[in-house]
């Protein structure tokens, strides 16, 4: 008896992973666009900023001044910029974001259908975004304050 619910187990096993392959995950990559800290930049490196990318989303993790330029050098695609997290009110982690919401949202960078598609959206494409600060007070991009 017990063999035979192994046998049925196992034979489930291998009819699940016949009809389901495993979905493989996108290549995910981390870009250092810089790594100082502080005082300002430095010749070698800039004040910090990170992008991930997931392929068609990339999330940048702050914003120093001449972030901008480390995207344009890098191989990443601005259009693809979807996401911009700030750690902190920092000036070392926020004076380029001025600069890079500029350059998204005037479309540059970005490839003839990806900007026909952005045209095609038009206005009904809305800007989505919240500050929120480690006291639990929110700031939509109205300028209303929330309590969380």
């Amino acid at each position: 008896m017990e063999s035979s619910k192994h046998r049925v187990t196992s034979d489930l096993v291998k009819t699940m992973s016949q009809s389901n392959p495993p979905k493989s995950l996108p290549p995910v990559s981390v870009h250092f666009l810089g790594t100082c800290s502080g005082g300002g930049p430095i010749v070698s490196r800039n004040c910090s900023s990170l992008a991930v990318d997931f392929g068609n989303d990339i999330w940048l993790f702050d914003a120093a001044d001449g972030t901008l330029g480390r995207l344009h050098q890098s191989s990443l695609k601005m259009g693809n910029i979807t996401r911009i997290f700030i750690t902190h009110m920092h000036a070392d982690h926020v004076l380029g974001l001025v600069a890079i919401l500029t350059m998204i949202m005037s479309g540059m960078g970005m490839t003839a259908g990806a900007l026909d598609r952005l045209k095609e959206e038009g206005i009904r494409k809305k800007v989505s975004m919240a500050i929120i600060s480690d006291e639990g007070v929110e700031v939509d991009v109205n300028g209303r304050l929330m309590r969380r």
